[in-house]
């Protein structure tokens, strides 16, 4: 059964249970993410049955979510080497995406001519800062209240935008002048990366598939959990 097919079966409290059990254990870079999905379809079909049967998740497991998956992880498998630079091309690749939206915007739209060597370095390290701070946010706040969640997302936001807005005020030690095909060049080239590093994602995530006997993904197509 598809994960979003099985959480329109259930009701309030038991969707908010395995919701937050799913993004706790998804926002963990250092389990096997295979494990926590098959943990995830073991665990949804295990909801259901209790639900059927008249009694709520809490009931069923002797526990409220934090407790549970807390006792979860430490049984799960950690993740394996090709899945750590899995994880270390995602943050290159969240980074260097908002890294393209910041020269595009201050390329073409409010039309500056040069980027700094050092800025754009400095620019990489404040969105990977904002990167780890948004994926630490989610983990220490999804048992939280709503209110905690939506203090959470909007610091997130205040982060990202220090660098997208007022990355033009970052030290940029050698300066490149740039002609429109300058600017063009180094989007084309980010993009380029981009590609590059979507393709390497799409080896390693095979390569892990093949050591663990899972099918192969063609293109770096996601499998509907």
């Amino acid at each position: 059964m598809d994960r979003e097919e099985f959480k329109e079966k259930l009701t309030g409290n038991n969707k908010k249970f395995f919701n937050e059990i799913e993004e706790y254990l998804m926002s963990n870079d250092g389990l096997d993410r295979f494990a926590i999905n098959d943990f995830l379809s073991s665990l949804q079909m295990d909801i259901l049955d209790a639900q059927q049967n008249g009694k709520s998740a809490k009931e069923f497991f002797g526990a409220d979510a934090l407790t549970y998956v807390k006792d979860i992880e430490s049984t799960l498998p950690k993740s394996s080497k090709s899945e750590k630079i899995n994880n270390i091309l995602i943050s290159l690749g969240v980074c260097l995406f908002f890294l393209v939206l910041y020269l595009f915007l201050h390329l073409f739209i409010i039309g500056e001519n040069n980027v700094g060597l050092l800025q754009i370095a400095l620019l990489i390290i404040l969105l990977y800062i904002w990167w780890f701070c948004d994926r630490k946010l989610t983990r220490t706040t999804t048992f939280k209240s709503k209110r905690a969640k939506n203090i959470a997302e909007k610091v997130s936001e205040a982060i990202l935008i220090i660098p997208m807005f007022f990355g033009n005020y970052l030290p940029k030690g050698y300066v490149i002048n740039l002609t429109i095909y300058g600017k063009l060049g180094l989007i084309l080239g980010c993009i380029v990366m981009l590609i590059l590093i979507f393709k390497a994602l799409n080896y390693f995530d095979n390569k892990e598939r093949r050591e663990k006997g899972r099918p192969l993904l063609d293109n770096g197509k996601k499998e509907k959990p």
